[in-house]
């Protein structure tokens, strides 16, 4: 969509964009990245990944199309925050599961997760990385929880409902059956009954 593409170039020059990264101001503004320095490496991921995480992000925006460009991009990095806070609560909530008694274990958990640079860097920007570290510690916060009470209906369900929406967000969700399917191997699956050394042990 060039039209955006040349809206976004425009609120990039209105915010001094050419001087944070170092490159001269192109004049006159050019329409695409491509024509853009430092953006004409910028590549698509229009027909590249899946469609959940934009289809989501995007809802806002389709109800009220009139919102300005900065106000949205404000909107999507809220979103992420959002998500990466929800994420580190399961982290928390995961660690209560394993070390019920630990609080503060449980605690520091969390606080380590939600303070990783790198991960509340990417947590509060543009991008479809919160919504699946979301939707990966959401699944195993459920088969931790599948290991100490045994599984049910409602978590069986919920799991493969995660699974499905972790590959319509990217295609790297794939990993996360790997995981499922190693978690349920060590998990067993019979409430009340405590489970073989090996099972234990992983």
């Amino acid at each position: 969509n060039y039209g955006l593409q040349k809206d976004m170039i425009i609120s990039l020059d209105k915010h001094n964009f050419w001087a944070y990264v170092g490159v001269d101001r192109p004049q006159p503004l050019p329409d695409r990245f491509q024509d853009c320095p430092f953006l004409e490496g910028a590549f698509t991921q229009i027909g590249q990944k899946p469609f959940l995480y934009y289809w989501l992000a995007s809802f806002p925006f389709r109800v009220m199309p009139d919102i300005p460009l900065t106000g949205a991009m404000y909107g999507l990095r809220a979103f992420s925050l959002i998500l990466s806070l929800i994420t580190v609560y399961l982290v928390y909530r995961t660690a209560r599961e394993i070390f019920p008694r630990d609080f503060f274990f449980c605690l520091t958990s969390s606080a380590l997760t939600g303070l990783l640079p790198q991960f509340m860097l990417i947590g509060t920007s543009v991008s479809l990385d919160p919504l699946i570290n979301l939707v990966g510690a959401a699944i195993i916060f459920l088969l931790i929880k599948s290991s100490r009470k045994g599984f049910s209906p409602t978590r069986s369900v919920f799991t493969l409902l995660l699974l499905a929406a972790g590959i319509l967000i990217t295609y790297k969700a794939f990993s996360l059956i790997l995981i499922t399917v190693v978690g349920l191997l060590i998990i067993g699956g019979d409430k009340g009954k405590s489970p073989r050394p090996y099972r234990r042990w992983g």
